[in-house]
Parts: structure tokens; C-alpha cells; sequence
């Protein structure tokens, strides 16, 4: 992870309204997401050591299980701090997940075991016992993600610790990844369950095996395993070219779901701007293929996200049409009251964030046909061209992003209790905390947002290396 020298620090403007909000709220999510990890968590005694609860409240039943897409990405908010050199302290915990995961990935439970499609299970209980409780399986994104934030702990571990780190990397890390990547490699083409456990064939998840294919193909090179860097590669690019099919040109949005085994909703949703910023590599350029938050495909999706649902809630009646609104997953939710969530809000901001992130290193903003709706509802006098770093129009066009942004943070300010505690949602009419208490996630939507906000990025997980192959072919099929 790297710190944008370019912005100011945030000491600097400690009055603001947005840096006030960061002081206050970051050490309580950070402390949130301790309190939902087992067995030392004060909300996880019962959970085993590196086991994240989903929520540590206990008015929802159903969500004190361990699910391993939101632990994977949990762990690799906390991963990024750590291989930042920013807090030490959180080795050990992590050291405790890997193990974690490495006990639940053998696990045979109702998907299948190792060999029969058990690596796309949803969940655990929290002692790591099989959970049995209704859900979508399988869910294809969740290897892909545990993949993945082994990597970068991995790449984490190699340029910090030495032999010793190199030795656990080869001895417990490699044969994680090993396994849950041969099974992305050959599932990445069959559909599944998406994020929200409803649709098949989900923006996201391949977004999610795009990136763990990488990801694991460059430490395949590392560690000299040619034909899993080979093999990988390959399915990575074939994959990335079928990704293409999601960005609907006569819309100009991405359609999140598509060839569904059954009706589904083949609707904008925000698993979209999660696929963004999921996607984020600081030292990518502004790149349709790999939908980069600032390219124009990227920021007019947002866009169309956003204004699919400004008539949703009655708590953004009194938000004007260019203003950042309080969001849920997607227009018509019907899920506990389809209520705004604080991930779904905060993921508008932290898109932003990465965007003038990438616009700053890059050197320019590129406006274009397509995405000149998107900087004329926050900026009307913008216009299509390329803007370079010294000109007034990039400076006025970043400023109005990151006060967009900052617009979105804000909201979630504004429905924070005072104790800082964050729930899954908040009450569409009234703004109170709603649906599960002290939701994981939620808290480390935070810390990721306030991250980019304040400058940290993580490292590069190359996609600019990536290509899109002149024709596309389907992977391989599963044994």
C-alpha cells in the first residue's frame, strides 16, 4: 500500500466536516471489525481464533455464521494496513484467518468437498462446523476472493519477512491458493449465485476471478510453477473477455446479471461500483476492460447506479438531483424494508476516491461522450477533452468529484448512531439503524473508504498487464 504524496495530509484540514468524521469513525470501525473476529472478539467469544462473525449483533440469527466472501474481504482491508507497515499488530490475527480458512476450505459440506465443488460453499458456523442453514449455492466469487487476499498477504509477507516470510508463502499459503484457483480456473464459466445470494452470472464474481487468475499467475512466476502461471493466464484473459458482455452500450450501464438458468433480475444494482473498486489498481490506467473506477464506462455506471435510485427513500427527499444520495443494492430491494446500506453509500465514495487517485498519478482527466453526463450532473460547465493536471478544468473537475464523494461519506455521517455502532442498513423513512447490528462489513466498507480518502492505496494487482483476447473461449469444464 502507498500514501498519494500529492494530497494533503489530513491534519491539515482537521476542521472539515469530512476529516472530522474520519478522526472520529476510524479507530470505532477498526475496533468493530476486532470486536466480530474470533475467539478474542468481544462479540466472537464463541467463534474459533481468526473465524469473522458477520454481525455482531444477535437480533438476526442467521447472520452469526462466518460467510467467506465477507470474511475475505474483511481480512483484506486489514491485510493492506499490515503490508503498509502501518500497524504491526495485526500479523498475528492474520496469521490466525489463514489457518482459518485453510481448515474450512478441506471441509466437506453441502456444496461438495474438494473434489465435488465444495470450494463453492457460502459459509461456516462459527466453531468452523458445516452450516446447513438455507442459502444460494454455489457462489463461485468466494475462492476467488479468499485467493486473492492470500495473495496479497503473500506479496505482503515476501517483501517484508525475509525467508522466513518466503517459506510460508511455498509451506501454507501456495497450496491454499493452489487449490482455490484451479477450482476458479474451471468454474468461472459455470453460473452460480451472485453476492446477494439471488441471480446467476454475476458482474462481480467474474470481476473477482479475473483478478484472483492474475493475481495468482504472477506468484505462480515467482515461485517457478510454470504451468499453474500458464494455465491461470489463460483462463484470466478468457474470462476478462467475456467480461466485456456485462456493459449494456444502448443503457450505458453495466447489467449486473446476465444468462441466468432462470427469470432473474437483470437489472442495475450497486455489486457494479463494488466490481469497481474491488477492481481498483493504482497503476492502471483509466481502462474499460478491467472497468478501472476513473474510466468512462466505470464513472457513467455510477452515475446510472445512483439515479436508479433517487426516488427510493424518503430520507433523500430533500437532496437535489446533483447531490450524493443515501443508495441500497438497487432500485424495487424488497430485502428487510430494501433499505439504503452503508457498504452500498460508502462504495460510491470510495469509486470516487480511487478515481482522482488515478486521474492525480496519471497526469490528465479524459472526458468523454460517455462519461461527460456523469461530470456535467456534479460539474454543468464540463465539457468533452483531456485535461492535464496544470489546467484549471482538472483542478475545478477533481475538486467536484471529491466533494461528490465526499457527499456520499457524509450521509453515512449523518446515520452513524452517536456510539459509532454501523448495521447492515438504515431505515429508508426514518435513517435508524436497520436489519443486523454491528455488521462486519460495514465497518470495513469504512476503513477502506477513509483509506482512500486520506491516500493509501494498495498494491497493484496488475491489470494493466492484462489483454483482451481477439476471440473469446469458454474455459475448461469441470471434472
Amino acid at each position: 500500500m502507498r500514501i498519494l504524496s500529492f494530497l494533503p495530509p489530513l491534519s491539515l484540514f482537521s476542521s472539515s466536516p469530512i476529516n472530522q468524521f474520519i478522526e472520529a469513525q476510524y479507530p470505532i470501525a477498526k475496533q468493530g471489525i476486532f470486536d466480530n473476529i474470533g475467539s478474542q472478539g468481544a462479540y466472537a467469544k464463541e467463534a474459533s481464533p481468526g473465524v469473522v462473525v458477520s454481525a455482531g449483533g444477535t437480533t438476526r440469527p442467521e447472520y452469526r455464521i462466518t460467510w467467506i466472501r465477507d470474511s475475505s474481504l474483511i481480512f483484506k482491508t486489514l491485510v493492506d494496513i499490515w503490508a503498509a507497515g502501518r500497524d504491526d499488530s495485526l500479523l498475528p490475527g492474520i496469521f490466525d484467518w489463514v489457518a482459518s480458512q485453510n481448515r474450512l476450505q478441506k471441509t466437506p459440506n453441502l456444496t461438495g468437498n474438494l473434489t465435488t465443488g465444495g470450494l463453492g460453499e457460502c459459509g461456516f458456523n462459527l466453531d468452523e462446523s458445516v452450516y446447513t442453514g438455507p442459502a444460494g449455492r454455489p457462489q463461485h466469487d468466494n475462492a476467488a476472493l479468499r485467493a486473492s487476499t492470500m495473495l496479497d498477504f503473500a506479496n505482503g509477507l515476501l517483501a517484508r519477512k525475509g525467508a522466513k516470510g518466503y517459506d510460508y508463502v511455498v509451506n501454507t499459503i501456495w497450496p491454499i491458493v493452489k487449490l482455490d484457483l484451479d477450482y476458479v480456473a474451471y468454474h468461472w464459466n459455470v453460473t452460480g449465485f451472485n453476492l446477494w445470494e439471488e441471480a446467476r452470472s454475476c458482474h462481480f464474481t467474474l470481476a473477482a476471478q479475473i483478478r484472483g487468475l492474475k493475481q495468482g499467475a504472477t506468484l505462480a512466476r515467482t515461485l517457478g510453477q510454470d504451468s499453474s502461471h500458464e494455465f491461470w493466464t489463460t483462463q484470466a484473459e478468457n474470462a476478462l473477455c467475456f467480461f466485456q458482455d456485462f456493459w449494456n452500450p444502448e443503457q450505458s450501464v453495466i447489467i449486473s446479471n446476465l444468462n441466468c438458468d432462470w427469470e432473474c433480475r437483470n437489472t442495475v444494482d450497486i455489486g457494479s461500483v463494488f466490481t469497481a473498486i474491488r477492481n481498483f489498481d493504482p497503476e492502471a490506467e483509466c481502462d474499460n476492460a478491467t472497468f478501472q473506477p476513473c474510466s468512462e464506462q466505470a464513472l457513467r455506471n455510477l452515475k446510472e447506479v445512483v439515479d436508479s435510485m433517487r426516488g427510493s427513500y424518503t430520507i433523500n427527499n430533500h437532496r437535489s438531483n446533483t447531490s450524493a444520495i443515501a443508495i441500497g443494492r438497487f432500485e424495487n430491494d424488497t430485502y428487510v424494508g430494501g433499505n439504503p446500506w452503508y457498504i452500498a453509500t460508502f462504495a460510491a465514495a470510495e469509486q470516487l476516491y480511487d478515481a482522482v487517485y488515478q486521474w492525480n498519478r496519471i497526469g490528465k482527466i479524459t472526458v468523454t461522450s460517455l462519461s461527460l453526463p456523469f461530470f456535467q450532473q456534479i460539474q454543468p460547465a464540463a465539457r468533452t477533452g483531456t485535461f492535464k493536471r496544470d489546467q484549471e478544468t482538472f483542478k475545478k473537475l477533481v475538486s467536484s468529484v471529491l466533494r461528490y464523494a465526499d457527499e456520499f461519506s457524509l450521509i453515512n455521517k449523518e446515520y452513524i448512531p452517536a456510539d459509532g455502532s454501523m448495521s447492515e442498513q438504515f431505515d429508508r423513512e426514518t435513517g435508524e439503524p436497520a436489519s443486523a447490528f454491528r455488521l462486519s462489513a460495514s465497518y470495513a466498507s469504512a476503513i477502506a473508504a477513509f483509506d482512500r480518502r486520506r491516500g493509501y492505496v494498495p498494491a497493484s494487482w496488475g491489470a494493466a498487464e492484462m489483454s483482451i483476447p481477439r476471440k473469446c473461449k469458454s474455459g475448461p469444464s469441470p471434472t
